[in-house]
């Protein structure tokens, strides 16, 4: 009974365990998806996301794939963030790559902060991924950026104050690829080849069995 008490007076003084901030990168086309075969001749995005585990946001950074990059001939059309800051064509790219987003007002705490929407252009079949399809995932900004990493190990943000926070990629969940087994883990999207597009838990609006 002792044992049973102290336990509990345990867990009440170390209070309600805070949850991690989780970034997650998706495709738009008509709808927020993690599974994408890009078209030829239309405009598609990738949209970027915090769940910032109840702090406000002002600044973020990271690094993804830049398709322009990997896939000359792809056309970058504009990397903007919701209210009136607008990186243009590519005015919050500091390299192949790395993004820098400063936030034109404080962001409140929120599951879903978009950060960021870049918008490509596949006009010519440029974009071949083979087999296995092409996996876009978020890391830190590389050591060559024009500007310096604010955070050693991961992506992050800082909130209003100033304080800064890491942020690993979470927020949907793993799912199969379907394509010589490849896992895409959690927060990641992946870009498919069309062939091996099948119903998998991997859209912003519905989860679907794997039938």
């Amino acid at each position: 009974m002792m044992r049973q008490l102290l336990l509990l007076v345990l867990i009440c003084m170390s209070g309600p365990v805070r949850a991690e901030p989780t970034l997650a990168v998706w495709f738009d086309y008509g709808e927020l998806t993690r599974r994408f075969t890009p078209p030829v001749g239309a405009p598609f995005e990738l949209v970027v996301t915090l769940d910032s585990a109840e702090s406000s946001v002002r600044y973020a950074e990271w690094s993804m794939p830049n398709l322009r990059e990997l896939f000359p001939g792809v056309f970058l059309l504009g990397v903007s963030t919701p209210g009136d800051f607008n990186c243009g064509l590519g005015g919050c790219l500091l390299g192949p790559g790395d993004f820098s987003i400063p936030f034109d007002a404080c962001e409140d705490p929120g599951e879903r902060i978009e950060l960021a929407r870049v918008m490509y252009g596949d006009f010519g079949n440029f974009i071949h991924v083979g087999a296995e399809g092409l996996m876009i995932t978020l890391g830190v900004l590389s050591p060559g950026a024009d500007f310096p990493p604010q955070f050693a190990d991961s992506p992050g943000f800082r909130d209003c104050q100033g304080l800064g926070h890491a942020a690993r990629m979470g927020g949907s969940p793993e799912f199969d690829a379907m394509c010589n087994y490849v896992i895409i883990p959690a927060g990641a999207s992946w870009l498919s080849p069309g062939a091996c597009v099948a119903a998998a838990a991997d859209s912003f609006g519905t989860l679907k069995s794997r039938y």
